[in-house]
């Protein structure tokens, strides 16, 4: 992800608004992913197997782990990266109440700190369902 793909930060995470949401709405495209490094993954094919395995063996290499989850369902439309992905730009818009939401999430899952692990993530995703 190159720092021209985000247009806002949010506090140690970033946040992006790719496509504006009326356009989304009328057409009815939704797709949301999990990256970890540069493997990538729709949400619902990503499992806890292939988040842990993902994350474990770029750690075991030594390497920072770069997770990035896009997220663009009805009324949510951002983008969400671990601090190693690297920096942000600026501009945007205000996060809405469903937004805010997933990005207080993001937050008390431990997903905007360098030391989190799968299990933060998989808990995160499996909550995010609830708030989608």
């Amino acid at each position: 992800m190159k720092r021209s793909d985000f247009c806002c930060e949010f506090g140690l995470y970033l946040i992006a608004v790719k496509t504006p949401y009326s356009l989304v709405q009328k057409t009815g495209d939704y797709m949301s992913t999990v990256k970890i490094g540069s493997d990538e993954r729709p949400l619902g094919e990503a499992d806890a197997q292939w988040i842990n395995q993902q994350i474990n063996r770029r750690r075991d290499d030594g390497e920072d782990v770069c997770v990035i989850v896009r997220i663009n369902e009805p009324g949510v439309d951002v983008t969400l990266a671990t601090p190693s992905c690297g920096g942000g730009g600026g501009g945007g818009r205000k996060a809405n109440d469903q937004e805010s939401a997933v990005l207080s999430l993001w937050t008390d899952r431990g997903m905007n700190q360098t030391d989190f692990n799968g299990g933060s993530l998989v808990a995160f995703l499996s909550q995010l369902d609830r708030l989608l």
